[in-house]
């Protein structure tokens, strides 16, 4: 869904042919910034670097032309890139992912988009900014993904331990039950014993009352 939205924000700039290079190329970066995004679930590591090589692609095809497309919908990509990093592979590889994206963002800045604005630091700062929200973003679903995967691995815990509990007073009643069934057969068969004992005593004295 987030590809199809960024294509769409690309379209009105492929109708109207504002585009520094041709269209061909033009779109072929778009592919290559927004085809990974399909793949940042199931496979995020690899997606991430590849919309950030959409992103090296770029800077070479607009330096081939010494000019930018300061306004691009596909560049979005590399901060979702940054986000999915942030909540589906770890701080670590985030963090050289941010580092890859800064230098890519300040070689941008100078390079190509300096000499042709004065206030080419704003752009700079912008994306910086963008970034920034998108770390931030990243860390806050992050926290909520790792809160409910605790919270759901301590629903199974007690769920296990409420099974446990249950067999353990299945067993503990089993036992009562067969105690109980012990000390009545047992009764049961010394009072046949001690009766048996009393008519055999007087089977010869009280051959009726034995």
């Amino acid at each position: 869904m987030l590809a199809l939205f960024l294509v769409l924000l690309e379209l009105p700039i492929l109708i109207n042919g504002q585009t520094l290079e041709p269209w061909p190329v033009y779109v072929l970066v778009d592919v290559m910034l927004l085809g990974p995004l399909v793949l940042r679930r199931r496979k995020s590591l690899l997606s991430c670097y590849l919309v950030l090589a959409g992103g090296v692609c770029q800077l070479v095809v607009e330096g081939s032309v010494n000019s930018a497309n300061i306004l691009r919908g596909a560049d979005i990509a590399l901060g979702i890139a940054l986000y999915t990093m942030v909540v589906y592979v770890g701080r670590r590889q985030a963090a050289v992912y941010g580092v890859w994206l800064l230098l890519c963002t300040a070689l941008w800045s100078l390079w190509l988009v300096r000499p042709q604005t004065p206030n080419w630091w704003l752009a700079a700062v912008g994306i910086l900014i963008v970034l920034a929200f998108c770390w931030l973003l990243g860390e806050f679903v992050g926290a909520r993904r790792a809160y409910q995967s605790e919270v759901e691995q301590r629903l199974r815990l007690l769920e296990n331990e409420r099974d446990h509990q249950a067999k353990i007073a299945v067993a503990e009643e089993r036992a009562r039950i067969a105690r109980e069934l012990h000390d009545v057969v047992a009764h049961a068969v010394s009072v046949m014993v001690v009766q048996a004992d009393g008519a055999t005593s007087a089977v010869h004295t009280n051959p009726e009352l034995a």
